[in-house]
């Protein structure tokens, strides 16, 4: 037979009070498990988005080197050349579509829409010079609503779309709108006109011995206006970089935004492109530790 157990005598509101606890402890245990998975979701979000900007930077960059390329095509190519630089460029544009990530994707979008309204116009095609003006004025324009004047380097963007814009509507035989296009032009920023439309519109400046400055507003004497035109403070002036449009005062601005600016790498001093020192770090460096 087997011996008798010792009779134990529970007190039941410990044991009550034990249960409680053991509840509580998992109840903790569980609540820090969760917390636990929902950091390391965070930070992988996190991480993939910091990833995706990356990558997305490094392809605008990639696409300002291509607009740049194009711009030249265009100046000093053939007609067929001009036409290879369009289809490489609508290929870029098409590549951005989906990015919306990275806040520079919208004005980059709308820079090699521009230059695609150029391109067209110098291969004889207005009708779509004339469609990417127009998608080019949508990039530009300020979602939030605000007046581009307010934004010298925007304003002057805009002035130049609108300006590819009017020569595409006076070749398709829209001359009052390219008027009117014109004239929007010139309230956004001073811009100087091709001399297929110099024959539309009237510059409108008195013409005398003292003239206004169509940059800064300044009356000068015609005999100083082209040394005048040489110093102005709101000349527009080019990047030697990325080939950029912007007035003369904004020139320290744009060198410090510049994706296309040489710039020293921290690891080995060699001066680089700054849109490609990402992947010169990690493929060509000599003193990264990823070559």
């Amino acid at each position: 037979a087997l011996p008798e157990r010792p009779s134990v005598d529970y007190d039941r509101e410990e044991v009550l009070e034990l249960v409680r606890q053991q509840t509580h402890l998992a109840s903790l245990s569980l609540a820090t498990c969760k917390r636990a998975a929902e950091n390391d979701s965070r930070r992988a979000e996190i991480s993939e988005k910091v990833r995706r900007h990356q990558e997305e930077q490094l392809l605008c960059g990639e696409a300002v080197a291509t607009r740049v390329r194009a711009q030249r095509t265009f100046r000093r190519g053939t007609i067929s050349e001009s036409k290879e630089a369009l289809g490489t460029l609508q290929a870029v544009v098409d590549s951005l579509d989906d990015l919306e990530t990275y806040l520079g994707v919208r004005s980059v979008r709308g820079s090699l829409r521009a230059v695609m309204a150029q391109g067209f116009l110098q291969v004889g095609d207005a009708e779509q010079g004339l469609a990417c003006a127009d998608k080019a004025v949508d990039a530009f324009a300020d979602p939030r609503g605000d007046d581009a004047k307010g934004n010298d380097t925007q304003a002057l963007k805009l002035a130049e779309v609108h300006v590819s814009r009017a020569r595409a509507l006076a070749r398709l035989g829209r001359t009052s709108e390219a008027k009117g296009t014109l004239e929007l032009s010139r309230q956004l920023a001073p811009v100087q006109l091709p001399e297929d439309l110099a024959s539309i519109f009237a510059s409108g400046q008195q013409q005398g011995v003292v003239r206004s400055c169509a940059a800064c507003g300044e009356d000068v004497p015609r005999e100083r206006m082209k040394t005048h035109k040489k110093k102005c403070p709101r000349r527009i002036v080019e990047c030697k970089d990325c080939e950029a449009r912007f007035r003369w005062s904004s020139s320290a601005a744009h060198s410090q935004e510049c994706e296309a600016r040489e710039v020293a790498c921290q690891l080995c001093e060699m001066q680089v492109p700054l849109w490609k020192m990402r992947e010169h770090q990690e493929k060509h460096c000599q003193n990264s530790a990823a070559s």
